[in-house]
């Protein structure tokens, strides 16, 4: 999955930017309170899954509840990839913002 993931993320990164940073933080809320609803759904299923959104350190890769976590790694891929944080519109923002902060 994290291929997947950073595959997403460079697809993104090249697209229009169309999520506005304050529908980011929405997301970003909205994703949270789903790791925690998750985290109470498989709690009776699969204690380790439950406790903890890294199906490789706590070794539960192969079962059915680690493939939630690996699509919540590519759903937050898009979404920062598609944010507009400069505000422009362009693409390629991250990039450039990093390149600022270095």
């Amino acid at each position: 999955m994290p291929i997947l993931a950073n595959a997403t993320k460079a697809v993104t990164d090249r697209m229009p930017k169309v999520i506005s940073p304050g529908v980011h933080a929405i997301i970003d809320y909205a994703t949270a309170g789903t790791f925690f609803a998750m985290g109470a759904l498989f709690w009776s299923r699969n204690k380790r899954a439950a406790v903890s959104s890294l199906p490789g350190l706590m070794q539960f890769t192969d079962e059915a509840e680690a493939r939630f976590f690996g699509m919540q790694a590519i759903a937050m891929a898009g979404v920062t990839g598609l944010t507009d944080f400069e505000g422009s519109g362009r693409t390629r923002q991250l990039k450039r913002l990093q390149n600022k902060a270095a």
